[in-house]
């Protein structure tokens, strides 16, 4: 069973993140959140659950030498928008390794007038 198990919105952008897409929030969100919980569930906003009968416990590996990354794959390969990490120094290792990965990176300029209306 789940204990203090709770919504929550994402930490504040750091710096760092601000040239990045907001895609890429979700690294730091989820090491912000790791630091105090044993296991934290990524959903993006646009996750639809279709069976609320399954529950999340029967997701998670019943060991704890089991896996400490559990992600989806479907027919368009890893979803990186539905997954759980547990605690541990390889999930940090990962998520910073993650979060280096610049060339993966895709910022999408706005055109100018966008650029001056956001800032106002």
């Amino acid at each position: 069973m789940f204990v203090g198990l709770k919504a929550t919105t994402p930490p504040p952008k750091s710096g760092a993140a601000d040239e990045r897409p907001a895609s890429w929030s979700k690294i730091l969100a989820v090491k912000h959140y790791l630091k105090d919980r044993d296991w934290v569930m990524w959903l993006d906003a646009d996750t639809i659950v279709t069976n609320p009968d399954i529950r999340l416990e029967s997701l998670l590996p019943r060991s704890s030498n089991g896996p400490d990354f559990v992600i989806t794959v479907d027919g368009g390969g890893y979803n990186a928008g539905i997954w759980l990490m547990r605690r541990s120094e390889w999930s940090m290792a990962f998520l910073d390794r993650w979060w280096s990965m610049k060339q993966y990176v895709r910022v999408r300029l706005l055109p100018a007038r966008a650029q001056t209306e956001s800032a106002a």
